[in-house]
């Protein structure tokens, strides 16, 4: 003879329920923090130890978004061929510049950064949007 339970029996677990590993990822609080300055219209990175306080979505310059499109208008008046081998990298440098603002741009130069650091603000803006 078996002693009757004192606790009602489990119901099973539904098919579509969710696993642990489908759950979302916490974000970091540099991300969250990124991602609230995004919707401000700016974010901040820490490159050759400054502060850049970066325009981004509606604030962007208009210029700078017709470059990175390479509007062959905006690229003529900035001085950029359609055939130049260094193209992007003109490219690059000219939207970044328009981007920070001529105080920051001043102030980012005079840290006398490497083209590595340059282009490490590329890299950080893509991470901060996802890619985007």
């Amino acid at each position: 003879m078996t002693t009757p339970r004192k606790t009602p029996a489990r119901k099973g677990i539904p098919a579509n329920a969710p696993q642990p590993q489908d759950h979302k990822q916490k974000r970091s609080a540099a991300a969250r923090k990124a991602e609230a300055e995004a919707e401000s219209g700016y974010v901040t990175i820490e490159q050759c130890g400054m502060e850049l306080k970066i325009a981004v979505g509606g604030n962007m310059p208009l210029d700078a978004i017709l470059l990175f499109q390479e509007d062959p208008e905006t690229l003529q008046e900035y001085g950029i061929e359609a055939d130049d081998p260094g193209r992007d990298a003109k490219l690059n440098l000219a939207a970044t510049k328009l981007m920070l603002g001529p105080e920051q741009w001043s102030e980012f130069r005079k840290k006398r950064p490497t083209v590595d650091e340059f282009n490490e603000i590329g890299v950080k803006l893509e991470a901060i949007s996802g890619g985007n």
